[in-house]
């Protein structure tokens, strides 16, 4: 037999005109209006039903023992049927029907006694919110201390924002990226466990992940799933939590969700309805479930940038521990790099102080130190601030022993070369540290270090340094060794930053390493700044010649010398034939009088032949 179980609200027009629809396919269609009372059909019997949602959650309650198979049919007062049975309208169920491609779900989902027709939401809600009232709510928001407890008594502790739980098949058909593709998707409640570490993996599921299509993909950071044919939720701390369900919303202190068999069978858009499955599953990996990381999410708000627990970077803290240790092989090939920097700047050889640089391992206890500094752990500190500092000693020793030893004395290019640090040489050093700091928390880039410590040039202002004191010129000391210092405050602060922003962060003291750090870059800054001034003296001079034109010849600066305010400019005067007395002297006048008075020119006159 079959059945039309329609809400005696609607008009009878409408009600004519379905049954007319139904009676075509199903001559023996009987209509009934729908009372609040267990109905009166027989087993095995089709049954069309059109009511509204809130009656639908007390009919199924009532009637879910009838061995009946039920085709909803969509209204304007059962939005929330059509949504989670994937039934949009009554062609699609008929066609279903008739070509026999239909599944049929016999389970519900029960949350504290009330039937969920979609997600049922617990906790702030706030993932589902207007976009502004999102952001503004975000930077107060702290996770909830969550207690989950599942059918097989599986106990989970954790942090969380927000929870989702609903029937399988809904919660994969509109979070398909956090679930695997099965046929065993219509029994089990699913629950999905949003806990962001940060501001910015809030941001990054509320705006991408919780809308993206792909399927089977691995979890991210901050979710966590679990299925089970019953979930218990409350708060840790006891406190009230809060509870949306078919978009009511209410204050509990225990939330039960269960599934429900039924002997009802209820037609479903839904494919993947094959038979239903017991087996728990849980994927938590992702979730805070340590002590310490719980209390610091919930005591507090969320930090913008995210950050690691003490499992994430147990390699990565390992790699650096070792490399803060002095070795054999470290001073092997520290007194290596030193003295073949040494002598690749007494012989002005680019091609050797850059073998000298590639060989240098002092890059490796300066990124410990940062580390051991926004992690604030003491063992690492010393041990990198102990390799560092002897480091230091012996390429200054070494380097002065080798200058005071060898019978020369001029400055070459290369060693002038590290005597004038810029603002500029900061930069590089910065963008070298978060290289540096990304090379080695990423094994799989770790090969491209070389190439950053080609770029900062760690050890041949080291060098250039103990030059100065082996033939006693303070200055040549100072100023390759500001060089050095400006290098090495620049990888500190930038691979601390790299690393803060990596996840890998002290939870209790990361505000005070950025302070420290900021000290650490004044401290350097100023002389640096003292030192710039130099470099925009000497754009100055580029500029000015820019501006001045000559006829016939052209003029090149070679190189310019500041020394005790003084500027030593060095020209090459380029002509097609050779200059007189009076267009030399026309020259000159000409770039005295651009210059000034505090420059001084060297002039070399050459004409093509």
């Amino acid at each position: 037999m079959t059945y039309f179980l329609y809400d005696s609200s609607v008009a009878q027009e409408k009600i004519a005109h379905i049954t007319a629809l139904l009676q075509k396919h199903y001559p023996d269609l009987r209509t009934l209006p729908y009372k609040q009372e267990p109905i009166s059909v027989p087993h095995k019997s089709l049954l069309f039903l059109m009511i509204d949602d809130d009656s639908f959650g007390k009919w199924i309650q009532r009637n879910g023992g009838y061995d009946i198979k039920v085709v909803l049919i969509p209204y304007e007062k059962n939005r929330l049927q059509q949504e989670n049975y994937f039934l949009p309208t009554l062609d699609a169920s008929l066609e279903l029907l008739q070509n026999q491609n239909g599944t049929y779900m016999q389970a519900y989902t029960l949350c504290n006694k009330s039937v969920a027709l979609t997600e049922v939401i617990i906790g702030k809600n706030i993932l589902q919110t207007k976009i502004w009232n999102f952001i503004n709510t975000l930077f107060s928001t702290s996770l909830q201390p969550i207690t989950i407890q599942t059918q097989k008594e599986q106990t989970i502790t954790t942090a969380a924002l927000s929870i989702e739980a609903a029937n399988e098949a809904y919660a994969t058909k509109k979070r398909i990226h956090f679930f695997k593709t099965t046929d065993n998707q219509c029994k089990r409640v699913a629950c999905i466990i949003y806990a962001p570490g940060s501001i910015i993996e809030a941001l990054r599921l509320r705006f991408f992940i919780v809308r993206s299509k792909e399927e089977n993909k691995p979890l991210p950071k901050g979710i966590g799933v679990i299925k089970s044919n019953e979930i218990t939720i409350q708060r840790s701390d006891g406190e009230k939590i809060d509870l949306f369900v078919n978009n009511a919303h209410q204050k509990v202190t225990k939330i039960d969700v269960k599934s429900v068999s039924t002997n009802t069978k209820i037609l479903t858009g839904f494919s993947n309805c094959v038979k239903a499955e017991e087996k728990e599953s849980l994927r938590i990996q992702h979730l805070p479930t340590e002590p310490e990381s719980i209390n610091f999410f919930t005591k507090k708000h969320l930090p913008l940038l995210p950050i690691a627990s003490e499992s994430d970077f147990a390699d990565l803290f390992s790699k650096l521990r070792d490399s803060s240790k002095i070795s054999r092989a470290y001073i092997i090939l520290l007194i290596i790099s030193v003295l073949m920097a040494t002598t690749g700047l007494f012989q002005n050889s680019a091609p050797t102080i850059i073998g000298a640089m590639i060989l240098a391992p002092l890059m490796a206890p300066i990124i410990a130190f940062s580390m051991g500094a926004i992690r604030f752990d003491t063992q690492l500190l010393q041990q990198s601030i102990t390799t560092i500092v002897l480091s230091i000693l012996v390429s200054l020793f070494l380097a002065a022993l080798l200058a005071y030893l060898l019978p020369f004395s001029h400055v070459t290019q290369q060693m002038d070369m590290r005597t004038h640090p810029t603002i500029l040489d900061l930069a590089v050093a910065i963008f070298a540290g978060i290289a540096a700091a990304y090379g080695y928390a990423n094994t799989k880039v770790g090969e491209s270090l070389a190439g950053v410590a080609i770029a900062v040039a760690l050890v041949p202002p080291l060098c250039v340094s103990g030059i100065g004191l082996g033939w006693l010129d303070f200055s040549l000391f100072f100023n390759a060794f500001l060089l050095f210092l400006a290098n090495i405050a620049g990888i500190i602060i930038a691979s601390g930053a790299m690393f803060y922003f990596m996840g890998f962060a002290s939870r209790k003291y990361a505000s005070t390493a950025f302070l420290l750090k900021m000290l650490m870059l004044s401290i350097v800054i100023f002389p640096l700044w003292i030192s710039t001034r130099t470099f925009f003296q000497e754009e100055k001079i580029y500029r000015t010649l820019s501006h001045l034109s000559f006829k016939n010849v052209s003029i090149k600066i070679e190189h310019i010398h500041i020394k005790e305010n003084k500027i030593f400019v060095t020209l090459d005067i380029i002509s097609k034939n050779v200059l007189s007395k009076n267009e030399k002297n026309g020259i000159i006048k000409k770039l005295k009088a651009a210059f000034g008075k505090n420059v001084a020119l060297i002039i070399d006159y050459k004409h093509l032949l």
